[in-house]
C-alpha cells in the first residue's frame, strides 16, 4: 500500500506538493492504523511535511518502531 500511495504522491510537481502540504506544517494530526498500509503511508507523508502526529496503532511496539524509523530518517 505504501509503494502505491507514494507513487501517487510523487506524481505531483514539487511546487504543488510544497504548497499543499505546507498547510499541515506544525499542525497536529491523528492517524489511526499508522503501523501498516494506508495509515503508514499517510503518517510518513505527514511526518515528512513537518506535521506533529498522534499515531494510533494496534500494538505499542508497532508505533515505537515507526517512531525509531522516522527519527532515523530525520523526519521527526
Amino acid at each position: 500500500a505504501f509503494k502505491f500511495s507514494h507513487q501517487i504522491y510523487t506524481r505531483f510537481p514539487a511546487n504543488i506538493k510544497s504548497k499543499s502540504m505546507d498547510i499541515v506544517k506544525n499542525k497536529v494530526v491523528f492517524i489511526s492504523g499508522a503501523s501498516s498500509g494506508i495509515g503508514r503511508a499517510t503518517s510518513e507523508a505527514f511526518a515528512s511535511c513537518g506535521a506533529r502526529m498522534i499515531l494510533g496503532c494496534r500494538y505499542k511496539g508497532d508505533c515505537e518502531e515507526i517512531i525509531k524509523e522516522y527519527t532515523a530518517k530525520g523526519v521527526l
